[in-house]
């Protein structure tokens, strides 16, 4: 069960577990690891069965009455606006105190709507700034195991790469449950691309769960359609070199891979790689897992 820090309901019989949240608003994203065409539609059965209820739907009576929210729109409006729409919401504002402490000036606050013109051209301004900078440690984040986290496994530190890892792969788990190591460049310094063709060979990390690694459009920072419907390779496709070692294909080119386990296909353009690492080792959680090395082929 999910509830915000001030609930102080009675947990009822058959929750294993309350979860507390610092917001009221909450996105929930499971992951289910198929095999292949009789694998996925099992596990299917299992996405059909799950169900989000509120606590009274879940003990089969009447509920309060639901809050009645205006909601900011995306876009169209002033990051102020919208930022402070969510520390109003919950207990975001206390959590996030040691960050908003002295901003006030700036137009940030709980709620607060009314801006002066300078306040929203600073904003304006601002967020340009940020976002260029993001793009620019972009490159150099390898590792997400000290840039993603609980508050209190981050504590202070420095957010620059907390934002730049939520910037290109938004809701990333803790290091006690998931890894990720960034590629982004092949051996020789240079953005991956698809106009190349390359190849990644490691040895696989060791985890309890499963580790994969995914192919994103830097543009976009989402999977990018191809031929095969094919976005990730991973412990569950691919075959093992004599050594333990894995090696991965990449290319744009799909003709005549649809049976080749160790093919990944990437987008045309500029792209990037993920490997997720779910479950692993204290190496792997401390970082300490050697960044594979992107080998461009030459034709």
């Amino acid at each position: 069960m999910f509830a915000n820090q001030h609930w102080q309901g009675e947990v009822p019989d058959g929750i294993a577990e309350v979860v507390r949240v610092e917001s009221n608003f909450i996105k929930l994203m499971g992951r289910v690891m198929a095999t292949g065409i009789e694998d996925e539609k099992k596990a299917l059965t299992y996405v059909d069965d799950w169900n989000i209820r509120t606590l009274s739907e879940f003990l089969g009576c009447n509920g309060p009455k639901p809050k009645v929210r205006n909601f900011v729109p995306a876009s169209g409006n002033s990051w102020l606006e919208r930022v402070n729409f969510v520390l109003a919401d919950s207990t975001m504002a206390t959590a996030d105190a040691h960050w908003l402490a002295g901003l006030e000036a700036s137009g940030i606050g709980a709620g607060k709507v009314d801006f002066t013109p300078e306040q929203l051209a600073a904003a304006a301004i601002s967020e340009q700034h940020v976002i260029a900078k993001l793009k620019e440690v972009l490159p150099t984040l390898t590792n997400a195991s000290d840039a993603l986290g609980t508050r209190e496994r981050l504590g202070t530190a420095d957010r620059i790469p907390f934002q730049v890892a939520t910037y290109i792969g938004q809701w990333g788990a803790p290091p006690v449950e998931a890894s990720y190591i960034q590629m982004i460049k092949d051996q020789n310094g240079d953005i991956l691309n698809g106009a190349n063709d390359y190849s990644i060979t490691f040895v696989p990390p060791e985890v309890s769960q499963f580790w994969s690694v995914t192919a994103y459009g830097s543009k976009t920072k989402l999977m990018i359609a191809n031929s095969l419907n094919c976005h990730s390779r991973g412990d569950r496709h691919v075959k093992l070199n004599a050594d333990g070692s894995v090696t991965l294909r990449l290319s744009h080119d799909t003709k005549g891979k649809k049976d080749d386990t160790n093919f990944l296909p990437v987008p045309s353009e500029d792209f990037y790689l993920l490997l997720r690492m779910y479950g692993g080792d204290e190496d792997v959680q401390t970082g300490k897992f050697p960044v594979p090395v992107v080998q461009r082929v030459m034709p």
